[in-house]
């Protein structure tokens, strides 16, 4: 879609799923208009350059309703442009207190980019989604995540079904138990030391658990934990991830 040929799209009254890449020239502010901006859209699924691109135009949307997001961006983002984005959703939540999706991903991440550790702090914007069903961050950055911030998701996201972060956890229990509706999740666990104790059944929900890039000490011992943890578990992966300054 051209830049000149976006501006028609985004100003339908009913539309309510739009499916779009974002021109790489394109700016709002180049293009005033009167008329409301998508006032009706309930799902986005753009892709987009920067995340800054995308905070821009999310911002600018006027309805009422939107509660699934979905972002494929080319380049990477800084801490701040990441921080940007989530305080933009936490304004849209107060809009539709029922917003229950996001996703951000970079589907084609420069080998030249490093990670970089994020700080929890930077998910605070999301903790007010008491409704976010579906978060999944995999674009750039590693997460801390303690038991104090296990804490903080379990009681945010209740509801969550699909969960996906960059970091390590500790506490494999702690997260199972708290979110009892966990049917996939992909994070990485540090599991070179397991517990002396038998573990009992924290979770009968979860089918998928993704913990490619995981400090593993015995596989096999942590592939039994964390069955015994999760009985219904249907695939369990484990990847290594490759240095992105190798």
């Amino acid at each position: 879609v051209l830049p000149s040929s976006f501006c028609e799209p985004i100003h339908l009254p009913y539309l309510r799923d739009l499916t779009i890449t974002l021109p790489g020239g394109f700016d709002l502010d180049m293009h005033p208009s009167t008329r409301p901006i998508l006032p009706s859209l309930q799902r986005l699924d753009v892709m987009v350059g920067s995340l800054n691109q995308c905070s821009s135009l999310l911002s600018s949307i006027a309805s009422s309703e939107l509660g699934s997001i979905k972002i494929y961006h080319h380049s990477s983002a800084t801490p701040s442009d990441i921080y940007t984005l989530f305080r933009t959703i936490e304004r849209i939540h107060e809009r539709f207190p029922d917003f229950h999706k996001l996703v951000v991903q970079c589907p084609y991440p420069a080998i030249t980019d490093p990670s970089f550790d994020l700080s929890r702090s930077i998910l605070t914007p999301l903790f007010v989604c008491r409704h976010l069903r579906v978060l999944k961050f995999s674009s750039f950055g590693t997460l801390d995540i303690d038991d104090a911030f296990i804490s903080q998701i379990t009681r945010a996201w209740p509801d969550i079904e699909v969960l996906h972060l960059r970091g390590f956890q500790r506490n494999k229990a702690r997260l199972l138990r708290g979110c009892p509706l966990l049917l996939l999740l992909l994070m990485q666990i540090d599991a070179r030391v397991l517990p002396e104790q038998e573990p009992e059944i924290e979770s009968l929900s979860l089918e998928r658990f993704d913990i490619s890039g995981s400090r593993i000490g015995d596989e096999r011992a942590v592939e039994r934990y964390l069955r015994i943890l999760a009985p219904r578990l249907e695939l369990l992966t484990q990847e290594a991830w490759l240095s992105f300054t190798s």
